[in-house]
């Protein structure tokens, strides 16, 4: 980049990357997190059984919450890099525009 914004925009780039890789690793453990709520069998008493439902139910809630999680940080991913491209976009316009000019 030139000299009138100071941003590392392959900085921004990399962290795109790193966040994206954090959403699909959420993402992957979603699966996981629902089925750690099956391994509990109900005992033969309905307040056994009762509460193996309501663990089962909270593990899917789990593992709801956290596929929902990993989309908003696959959103902010693409943002952060879209923000890197638009910065460098931005820089290379207002080069052109003062070299237009004659100030450069």
């Amino acid at each position: 980049m030139g000299g009138f914004i100071f941003m590392e925009t392959e900085g921004l780039a990399a962290a795109g990357a790193a966040a994206s890789g954090l959403a699909g690793t959420q993402g992957a453990l979603a699966g996981p997190a629902a089925a750690g709520g099956a391994v509990v069998p109900p005992g033969l008493d309905e307040i056994s059984a009762m509460n193996a439902a309501r663990i089962a139910a909270h593990a899917a809630q789990v593992a709801a919450m956290m596929a929902a999680s990993a989309a908003i940080k696959e959103n902010y991913a693409a943002s952060i890099a879209a923000s890197g491209i638009t910065c460098t976009l931005q820089d290379l316009m207002s080069q052109a525009a003062i070299a237009a000019v004659g100030m450069v």
